[in-house]
């Protein structure tokens, strides 16, 4: 990382980082150009001190579609996310500056069918979207659960940044 000043190192301070984003983009090899896509995720990681430093990852998605073929023809994807904190415009355009952090990582899509971690999953996607301090569980009628597409990236690299001096 060029920037080291900027870099983030501390499990517990990417987790952070990571519990303010809402939206995770997910880049995988097309061939001829990448393709990105946006997704809301949720995500669980271990922050004791004997752990791994693994993040997981949670999206769902429809069954069909560009980005389910793709998974499927190559699983190892990188992702991004961010959130921007403010911008501050400087007297010149090169005085201007963000406060931000972001992480970029990358793994491999693993298609969850299990009925109980898919549960787990989309509780985590609607903790991250909405915030749940109660750990409230939701109904996921068996029916909604055939026909929609859970699944993981389980990220052992990662990098992350932060910029709070803009």
């Amino acid at each position: 990382m060029r920037r080291k000043d900027r870099e983030v190192t501390e499990f517990n301070e990417i987790v952070k980082i990571m519990s303010n984003c809402k939206v995770c983009r997910i880049a995988v090899n097309d061939c001829e150009f990448p393709y990105i896509v946006p997704l809301n995720f949720g995500f669980d990681a271990d922050v004791s001190a004997d752990s791994d430093n693994v993040i997981t990852l949670y999206f769902h998605a429809a069954k069909v579609g560009k980005k389910i073929d793709l998974f499927e023809k190559n699983p190892l994807v990188c992702y991004e996310t961010d959130t921007l904190v403010n911008l501050k415009e400087g007297d010149i355009a090169c005085k201007s500056g963000a406060n931000y952090e972001s992480i970029i990582g990358n793994g491999e899509v693993i298609f969850i069918s299990d009925k109980a971690e898919k549960i787990h999953a989309l509780n985590k996607v609607m903790e991250n979207a909405f915030g749940n301090e109660n750990k409230k569980e939701y109904d996921y009628p068996d029916k909604m659960l055939e026909v929609i597409s859970v699944f993981k990236i389980e990220s052992k690299s990662f990098t992350a940044k932060k910029n709070s001096k803009a």
